[in-house]
């Protein structure tokens, strides 16, 4: 074979290496660090589910009354209960 052969095969093949490299680290997957800012950012959402549950409950412990019960009927509507399990009223937020 000639040098001109040898050079263009020992270019291509470089180029299929560099090619390989690059497929590789883009379908690597996530990073450690976006696996971190994942974990951070559902450690957040489930944070700011926690504290929208318990204003709910604090808002619906004053509608109902500081020894009253209180259950949700649905999204908009709590039932108030007396210690003893009696309904009373119905409470809409």
């Amino acid at each position: 074979m000639s040098a001109a052969a040898n050079t263009a095969i020992n270019w291509a093949i470089a180029l299929a290496i560099v090619a390989i490299y690059t497929l590789m680290a883009h379908l690597d997957g996530p990073s450690d660090y976006q696996a971190q800012a994942d974990q951070l950012a559902n450690l957040q959402d489930i944070a700011k589910t926690e504290a929208a549950q318990q204003r709910m409950a604090t808002a619906a412990q004053a509608m109902c009354g500081e020894n009253a019960g209180w259950q949700m009927v649905d999204e908009t509507t709590i039932q108030c209960t007396t210690k003893r399990g009696h309904r009373t009223q119905k409470v809409a937020l």
